[in-house]
């Protein structure tokens, strides 16, 4: 019954599901695009400087094509407020510096709340570069996950503050700055922007763009340490290869090979036959369908007892592409209570969401970690415009996917099991996740 009425529901030409259901933006896109010059004839290190006419036009127009381009906009904000802060920002620009009018207009886009529609920061202003720690936020706080050489010692480090700020009061003002569906995003996205001089500054956490104080828990010991800027945004992104990183040893399975969009490994000791779809995007060597064919047939030739789809890195694709995985759990012998597991995270987003969307309406798998960045029902599909002076891109969604009940007003999917990572988990190298599931009865 379930495969059948799974089946139905792709029962439209092939042209027609392809249109509808494709999803092509993602949370590492969203930071990957930070990479890209947008004016190519613009060298790497100038300023970035407009006049206040200049800004006050790419502030209209950016209105102007979020209300006539985006499916619902006034779906969190209503339009007075809307209308408001573009309003109000207008006046102010005269007053604010280039970085200063970006961080105001990002935090106009954020007031959407819908984690597909955001500007892209590759252009920042000023290229001062980013402060060089990676904070990622852990179950007990945001710790320094890594950072580059010149300061090793402050590796696994908990911070406490920047500037004269808590690390709460930074967050409180990083979030009115995010695009995010719900608070995962805020999880997932903030670390990285609080190690950006421009949005420290022009969020008033910082007084300076050269140099900022923060302040660290290192041992027991409150430690405060004065930075200036020394490393690239991609920095953020692929730490480089002399970053000191705060695990030690060999990685656990979920962090060998993120970036690798599915792979599977079969622990013959447990019998568990783990599976990483990390996007929902065909590989040039292989498909998503010829991938999970070959998962399905080394589940008939082995003894799992356990399979596990491991959805964290997953932060969307063709959601299209998903019909194969599906499809093939509901088939399997695995879809009965206590032998699927679903794991999933801050980063599971777009696509993978109606991934799990479909999993939790058609099989019995039991889902793992902790919410999800993404909405069941959400906004998506964006379309990319580009302010007329600064050169800024614009992403705003174009449709409502509404895959789950139209009552369903969950801000995530959240664990059936929780098993969030704590600092201590990521250095020892142990993954709580995959554990929960082992000893799982």
């Amino acid at each position: 019954m379930y495969v059948r009425a799974f089946e139905m529901s792709g029962n439209l030409k092939p042209e027609i599901r392809m249109r509808i259901v494709v999803k092509s933006v993602h949370l590492i896109a969203l930071f990957l695009a930070l990479l890209v010059p947008v004016q190519a004839q613009r060298p790497a290190t100038e300023q970035l400087k407009l006049t206040s006419d200049a800004w006050q036009e790419d502030l209209r127009y950016m209105a102007k094509e979020l209300e006539s381009r985006h499916r619902n906009l006034f779906h969190s904000v209503t339009r007075e407020d809307f209308d408001l802060a573009v309003r109000s920002l207008e006046k102010k620009i005269p007053t604010l510096e280039d970085h200063e009018v970006l961080i105001e207009l990002m935090r106009i886009v954020a007031m959407v709340r819908d984690g597909h529609t955001r500007l892209r920061l590759e252009l920042a202003p000023r290229s001062r570069g980013v402060y060089p720690l990676r904070f990622y936020w852990f179950k007990d706080g945001l710790f320094v996950q890594s950072a580059a050489p010149e300061h090793k010692d402050l590796v696994g480090g908990k911070l406490l503050g920047i500037g004269e700020l808590s690390v709460e009061q930074a967050i409180d003002a990083v979030r009115e700055i995010t695009w995010r569906d719900n608070e995962m995003g805020t999880r997932n996205i903030a670390p990285l922007l609080l190690a950006i001089p421009e949005v420290l500054n022009g969020l008033g956490i910082s007084d300076s763009l050269d140099r900022t104080t923060f302040t660290f828990d290192l041992n027991g010991k409150r430690v405060s340490r004065e930075l200036g800027p020394g490393g690239e945004l991609p920095d953020l992104l692929r730490p480089p290869d002399d970053w000191k990183d705060a695990a030690e040893g060999e990685k656990p399975l979920w962090l060998r090979d993120p970036r690798n969009y599915h792979w599977f490994n079969y622990l013959a000791e447990e019998k568990v036959l783990f599976v990483q779809f990390n996007r929902v995007l065909n590989k040039r060597e292989e498909s998503v369908e010829d991938f999970f064919t070959k998962v399905f047939g080394f589940a008939e030739k082995n003894p799992a007892e356990k399979l596990v789809i491991d959805l964290r890195h997953n932060d969307g694709g063709n959601s299209v592409l998903n019909r194969p995985m599906i499809l093939g759990i509901i088939k399997s012998r695995f879809n009965t209570r206590g032998r699927l597991f679903v794991l999933i995270g801050r980063q599971t987003f777009s696509a993978a969401q109606q991934a799990v969307n479909e999993l939790e309406k058609w099989t019995e798998a039991i889902f793992v970690g902790e919410p999800t960045g993404s909405t069941p029902n959400h906004f998506g599909d964006a379309t990319e415009v580009t302010l007329p002076n600064s050169g800024l891109r614009l992403r705003i969604s174009t449709l409502w996917w509404q895959t789950v009940d139209p009552r369903d007003t969950r801000q995530w999917k959240a664990p059936d099991i929780e098993a969030e990572l704590t600092s201590e988990d990521y250095i020892l190298g142990r993954d709580p996740a995959i554990q929960a599931v082992i000893s799982f009865k």
